[in-house]
């Protein structure tokens, strides 16, 4: 009997040992599941428009050596919009997620590489043509988002999947601004008798979306309709020197030469939010700007400007 006891005691010995080896396996070199979700609500609604304004998503994922380990993309459509997710497999770790969305089928910007060795390779600009010597934009951007976030921890099992998923946040770099001229008697304005451009160094964009030293872009008006002048741009940036130009074919002469993003900020404060500059110019994305003509053609500057729909005065104020 003690021998049969003694082969039992064995044989337990080695199905606990088998038993605790199974219940804490090695899944370094297994691949986990990442949910990746995202939101646009980073505009002046605080309503997420990704549904609405996302056409595609490219998306990144850097170890903590900071190698690529994984990149996925897809179109957006209106039947994946709403629930629309990416999958990553993954092995355990933290990682750096880059994301650039709004690059599928867009010719108007370029990225240096989709397949990078690094995050510092996500680089986007703008693409312009020469013109005079001049960089020009005067294509229609769509609409170009960026993301970006650090640490996301990744663990094997399903019974992780709550750690298992994020969301990124958007931020919208393209902008649209509308320039319109008008006489104060009413006169219809002849569009082809003044040009407007706006000049700003934001071509270029890192994997953070900083703006990255490049040539200033001349943005060139996509559309014209009589004295209303439609224009895309870049990001826009605080203490930016970007300028908003109307030049007189007439007189040959700018009779608008301003600071755009000083006068952009006249009407932050209207808006029922504390904003800071920076978060005031990302949220919003479409900007009007109104002015009033003197007979002669110059600026009526006694009329001040209207800005989204908002007058402001000036009082020969420099800005």
């Amino acid at each position: 009997m003690k021998k049969f006891y003694y082969l039992g005691a064995l044989a337990c010995g080695l199905l606990l040992s088998a038993c605790s080896s199974d219940s804490e396996p090695d899944h370094t070199t297994e691949s986990a599941k990442l949910c990746i979700k995202f939101v646009y609500d980073y505009n002046m609604l605080w309503t997420n428009a990704f549904q609405q304004q996302v056409s595609s998503v490219n998306v990144w994922a850097f170890d903590s050596s900071g190698a690529l380990a994984w990149s996925g993309a897809s179109s957006v459509s209106e039947s994946t919009a709403k629930d629309f997710q990416l999958n990553a497999d993954l092995k355990e770790g933290k990682y750096d997620l880059v994301a650039w969305c709004g690059l599928n089928g867009n010719e108007a910007v370029d990225i240096s590489s989709y397949e990078p060795k690094s995050k510092d390779e996500l680089e986007v600009t703008i693409k312009t043509v020469d013109a005079n010597g001049l960089h020009v934009s005067d294509q229609y951007l769509s609409g170009l988002f960026n993301a970006s976030l650090s640490g996301v921890n990744v663990v094997y099992g399903s019974g992780n999947a709550s750690s298992n998923t994020v969301t990124l946040h958007l931020i919208k770099d393209t902008k649209d601004i509308s320039v319109i001229l008008q006489y104060a008697d009413g006169t219809p304005v002849d569009g082809s008798d003044f040009w407007v451009t706006i000049t700003d160094a934001n071509g270029k964009y890192a994997w953070d979306n900083s703006i990255l030293t490049a040539p200033a872009v001349t943005y060139y008006p996509w559309k014209r309709t009589n004295g209303t002048f439609e224009l895309s741009t870049g990001r826009l940036i605080t203490g930016s020197d970007a300028r908003l130009t109307v030049n007189s074919r007439v007189n040959n002469n700018d009779i608008i030469n301003i600071p755009l993003i000083n006068y952009l900020l006249l009407v932050k404060d209207n808006y029922d939010q504390n904003l800071s500059n920076q978060e005031y110019l990302d949220r919003q994305d479409n900007y009007s700007l109104v002015f009033t003509l003197s007979n002669d053609d110059n600026w009526d500057m006694n009329a001040g400007v209207i800005i989204n729909d908002r007058v402001v005065r000036l009082f020969g104020e420099e800005l």
